[in-house]
């Protein structure tokens, strides 16, 4: 993958210090980059405001929740992708393209497969 074609801002929404460490390595492995973190939801559009270019959410929040503070309300939806986290299982078909669902219990494989996935949506995107 060539990541010099785009370079998104990554974001990992994750309250769990352990979760929260290997994501962060896992972009930094996989991408170079430095991931930004919030610990809830709730400091996401704040900086989405902030953050001019495409972003690519991973986050450990309830899917209906993500879509209803960040794409209902149109904030920066057209220029980012997200890879979320759930615990139970939820219908692909709810969330707007370039939003994935994975339900727990995943595997790095999917999660990293998930992102990829995401990337080449943000890639797609800005072509």
């Amino acid at each position: 993958m060539n990541i010099s074609e785009i370079v998104p801002e990554f974001i990992i929404i994750e309250n769990d210090p352990i979760i929260l460490m290997d994501l962060r390595d896992l972009i930094l492995h996989e991408f170079e980059r430095l991931a930004l973190c919030l610990d809830a939801l709730d400091g996401l559009v704040e900086l989405l405001a902030e953050i001019n270019g495409p972003t690519l959410v991973i986050g450990s929040c309830d899917p209906h929740e993500y879509v209803k503070t960040v794409h209902a309300n149109d904030i920066h939806s057209a220029s980012s992708a997200a890879v979320l986290l759930s615990e139970s299982s939820t219908p692909k078909d709810d969330f707007p393209k370039g939003v994935s669902v994975i339900p727990s219990p995943f595997t790095s494989d999917t999660l990293l497969a998930s992102i990829k996935s995401a990337f080449a949506h943000l890639h797609s995107s800005h072509s």
